[in-house]
């Protein structure tokens, strides 16, 4: 299958271009950067590609490629893969539209029941209304309103023991030396694919949250 979205706007010249798809970069001074390479990750997750065409002046024209679906005479593959599924209640909290919908659907696709947050301040409204509903807490690091570090400093004065797993653009590596002491369940680094995400929330349940991986 393929999806075209053209538009007429100012377009983008070949630096701009060549880097759009990478995380952080922005040309806005309110942007973050992650939507087009959480779109990346998802038409990647699905083994498809995207491709843009642009240039000052002259709009823009972006290519998606996703395989086609199999035929009647060949049984689709399951999806999601059986050893992704699991059960119970989550919280996504991330400030980024797409990366929340992307992560909702695809926890709901492997069978989990998810709640979603777009800032620190409504995810605590929901958590403190019914901890003991939430299995887990999937929280981005940087956010507007209130951020992940002080919105999972909230989170366990509430209940310690509930699993979190951190999501940043940042390197694991400085994530776990952040919060090496916070009792994480897991650490997810963006952009990530569906396949990834599922696998990461379900070594959240199944291990130690005081082990970060």
């Amino acid at each position: 299958m393929v999806l075209q979205v053209r538009d007429t706007g100012c377009g983008m010249d070949e630096e701009t271009r060549s880097r759009i798809f990478d995380p952080f970069f922005t040309t806005k001074f309110t942007g973050r950067g992650l939507g087009l390479a959480a779109v990346l990750g998802i038409i990647r997750s699905h083994r498809g590609f995207i491709s843009v065409e642009s240039a000052p002046g002259r709009g823009s024209t972006f290519t998606v490629v996703l395989p086609a679906a199999a035929t009647a005479d060949e049984p689709a593959p399951k999806h999601p893969q059986t050893e992704l599924r699991g059960y119970g209640h989550l919280l996504v909290v991330d400030d980024e539209e797409l990366v929340r919908n992307m992560a909702r659907f695809t926890l709901q696709r492997c069978g989990y029941t998810v709640d979603t947050a777009a800032n620190g301040h409504l995810a605590l409204d929901l958590f403190a209304k019914r901890p003991a509903e939430f299995d887990a807490v999937l929280l981005d690091l940087t956010m507007p309103v209130l951020n992940g570090e002080e919105t999972l400093r909230r989170i366990q004065s509430i209940r310690p023991e509930v699993r979190v797993v951190l999501s940043s653009g940042y390197s694991e590596a400085e994530a776990l030396r952040r919060f090496h002491d916070r009792g994480l369940a897991g650490f997810l680094q963006k952009p990530y694919t569906a396949s990834v995400l599922a696998r990461k929330i379900k070594q959240a349940l199944q291990r130690d949250p005081s082990v970060v991986t």
